[in-house]
């Protein structure tokens, strides 16, 4: 293998990771209110009852109720998706962007 060629795979392997750190701190920061929207959106629908009275309503029970990590109920899947989604779309671009130049 050429020297090129290792340093541009080096080169991917430093961007697949930058994309699955970005990943992983935008959903650690996002999620516990993307969990509080969904449970807002759910209530009230049928056979389900109202149980919150709002954003911050929900926020507290759910810390009250299911502590800290409540908050990040369900976060395993919503990571599987989104770290190879966003690592692969760095390398596209910066690949794209090396292309156009």
């Amino acid at each position: 293998q050429s020297r090129s060629s290792a340093a541009s795979d080096v080169y991917k392997r430093q961007l697949l990771g930058c994309g699955a750190l970005s990943s992983t701190t935008g959903q650690l920061v996002a999620y516990p209110l993307a969990l509080v929207r969904t449970r807002l959106q759910a209530q009230g629908m049928k056979g389900t009852p109202i149980v919150y009275s709002g954003m911050i309503d929900c926020f507290k029970q759910t810390l009250k109720y299911e502590g800290f990590f409540g908050l990040y109920k369900g976060i395993g899947p919503n990571f599987l998706k989104a770290l190879p989604a966003v690592s692969i779309g760095y390398v596209i671009y910066e690949n794209s962007k090396k292309l156009l130049n």
